[in-house]
């Protein structure tokens, strides 16, 4: 699927880790837009029985599978955190599947819907080079202190943990240079429905 080829606008949404992207999904959903989830994605191309669980069994080992075929993502959150060729190795086996489901996904719901806008969040945009998938990228953003305070409340993470996961991701400086749209989180929920409200407005003008 190209920019050129379909006939719908594919809008990714992404963000450092704690940024709020997932709120700004969430929200947009609740004014009608169809929202993506990679994530959701991500963790179905590694289920047991998909070619991709068996491949990080191979390539990573025991080690990072539960006894029931899962993977034990805590295991495997640690070895890519610390080693950036393993975290390479997991891309190279899950990335192009990703790539590859995200895209028919979203066929499928122009196609069936008739959406003229669909929305994609995507975490790992940038990292995946996925830049030139989309008619538009926005970047979510919020302060360090206050994405590692967010993260930590919602997962069993230390604060070391979270700042090693930090560390594999893109700085937020150059995700926001080579973002069309920036929005900046850094305050309450309502704060950010205003923005979803002003991002809204400004689709609707374009699209």
């Amino acid at each position: 699927m190209s920019k050129a080829t379909r006939n719908f606008q594919f809008i990714a949404i992404t963000g450092g880790i704690g940024s709020g992207k997932s709120a700004l999904g969430n929200m947009l959903r609740q004014k009608g837009y169809t929202v993506i989830d990679s994530d959701q994605i991500a963790r179905k191309v590694v289920e047991p029985g998909q070619p991709a669980n068996a491949e990080i069994a191979s390539q990573f080992g025991p080690s990072v599978m539960n006894k029931n075929g899962t993977i034990n993502r805590s295991e495997l959150r640690k070895i890519i955190s610390s080693d950036i060729k393993m975290r390479k190795l997991l891309e190279s086996i899950t990335h192009p599947r990703i790539r590859a489901i995200s895209e028919k996904k979203a066929e499928t719901i122009h196609s069936t819907s008739g959406d003229t806008v669909i929305f994609y969040e995507v975490p790992l945009l940038f990292e995946s080079e996925r830049k030139h998938d989309f008619d538009k990228i926005i970047c979510v953003t919020a302060e360090d202190d206050i994405r590692i305070d967010r993260v930590m409340r919602r997962s069993k993470l230390t604060k070391d943990d979270v700042l090693k996961l930090v560390a594999t991701q893109m700085d937020q400086q150059e995700k926001t240079r080579l973002s069309d749209h920036v929005i900046e989180n850094n305050g309450s929920l309502n704060e950010l429905k205003n923005s979803a409200d002003a991002l809204s407005k400004i689709i609707k003008s374009i699209f």
